[in-house]
C-alpha cells in the first residue's frame, strides 16, 4: 500500500504504517524550509514535520521516496543541493522520483523568492553528485514494485 503525502501529519503516519501502510511518497519542492514553506503555505504544520514523518517511516523498515520537483537553476543551485544532502542523511529516502516542475519557473522564483544569482552545479553534475555521496539512493519516475 503506497501514500502519495505532503507527510504533514507524523502521528497519523505513524499509525498508518503500524497498520500495514509499505510506502510513502513525499512531495518535495525543495530540502530548504524557506522555499519549502514559500512554495507549500503550510497550514496547521510545518517543514519539520515532513522530515518527521518520513522519519517514522524509515524508523518502521518502510519504503520512503521523495516527489522532488526539478527546475534547473534551482534544484542544482548549490544551497539546495547541500540541503537535500542533509535530508538524505537525517532521513534515509530510498528513492528519489524526478519531476518536472511544470509551471512558469519565473513565476516560481518569485513565489519562493529565491535569489536570481545562485552558484549551479547543472542538472546531470547534480545527479551524479548525488550518486557518489549516496550510492544506495535510487532515482526513478513511477513508484516501485514492492515485494
Amino acid at each position: 500500500i503506497n501514500l502519495n503525502s505532503n507527510a504533514s501529519l507524523p502521528a497519523k503516519v505513524k499509525v498508518l504504517a503500524q497498520s500495514g501502510l509499505d510506502s510513502l511518497r513525499v512531495s518535495l519542492n525543495s530540502a530548504q524550509e524557506i522555499y519549502y514553506t514559500s512554495y507549500y503555505r503550510p497550514s496547521n504544520y510545518r517543514y519539520e514535520d515532513v522530515e518527521l514523518s518520513i522519519k517514522i517511516m524509515k524508523d518502521a523498515g518502510k519504503f520512503v521516496s521523495l516527489n522532488y520537483f526539478i527546475l534547473p537553476g534551482f534544484t542544482d543551485s548549490v544551497t539546495e543541493f547541500d540541503a537535500l544532502s542533509r535530508l538524505i542523511e537525517r532521513c534515509s529516502p530510498d528513492l528519489i522520483q524526478l519531476r518536472n516542475l511544470n509551471m512558469d519557473p519565473l513565476w516560481y522564483l518569485r513565489c519562493i523568492s529565491f535569489p536570481g544569482e545562485a552558484q549551479t552545479m547543472g542538472i546531470r553534475a547534480w545527479r551524479d553528485a548525488l550518486h557518489k555521496s549516496f550510492p544506495s539512493l535510487g532515482f526513478g519516475y513511477f513508484n516501485p514494485y514492492l515485494q
